[in-house]
């Protein structure tokens, strides 16, 4: 049972729960997702698992997940591209910090980007992983099979020529 801290609105600890009782009394959590490119400015991506609890069957970043109990940001973002990709020791650059919203389902959540000429491994809850081009991303955003904020992750990367 995974258990994460819940924060007030200026991300400061407030308790304890588990992962599940985060999205069901709708409590402000902290977050992470990444962006993974090759060295050819491809970008991983998967496609979330049938059976997660937000956005099933969406495309979505290369890792994402919650902070646990007493990890910082910069940890988990580790921690989710080991254990979604299969990435060690990669170096991640913070990017933004989104406040808490119906976009990022009542989260604080910091995006980061990595690089690297490996290649990933899916993990279990993914049903899909691919790597892809910019232009194969804008196309599967136009088609509505991005989630929200990881196609609004996308844009800002655009923006910021980070692709």
């Amino acid at each position: 049972m995974e258990i994460v801290d819940f924060v007030d609105k200026n991300d400061r600890v407030l308790g304890q729960v588990t992962r599940k009782e985060i999205h069901l009394k709708n409590y402000i959590y902290r977050g992470v997702h990444i962006f993974v490119l090759d060295l050819k400015n491809r970008v991983w991506i998967e496609r979330r698992g049938k059976n997660v609890e937000i956005k099933p069957g969406y495309l979505s970043s290369s890792a994402a997940g919650h902070v646990k109990s007493g990890e910082s940001y910069e940890h988990a973002a580790k921690r989710e591209v080991r254990e979604e990709l299969g990435f060690r020791n990669i170096k991640l650059e913070r990017i933004a910090k989104f406040n808490p919203s119906n976009l990022t389902f009542n989260g604080f959540v910091v995006f980061f980007i990595g690089r690297t000429d490996k290649k990933a491994v899916k993990h279990a809850k993914a049903s899909e992983l691919l790597l892809l081009t910019k232009k194969q991303v804008e196309n599967r955003i136009k088609k509505g099979e991005f989630a929200p904020l990881p196609k609004h992750l996308y844009f800002l990367c655009k923006k910021l020529n980070k692709f």
